[in-house]
């Protein structure tokens, strides 16, 4: 069984990144630079 591929598409600032932040195990594709924020802390 594979991963699911995701897409998440809308305007900026909407929450895409945070909602995708989120997943068990996410991989992150910049194809800009909106992301430089994003901080990512694994619950242990």
């Amino acid at each position: 069984m594979q991963a699911p591929r995701i897409l998440i598409y809308g305007t900026h600032g909407i929450g895409k990144t945070t909602f995708a932040a989120n997943a068990p195990n996410p991989i992150f594709l910049f194809t800009e630079d909106g992301a430089g924020q994003l901080i990512h802390s694994k619950s242990s």
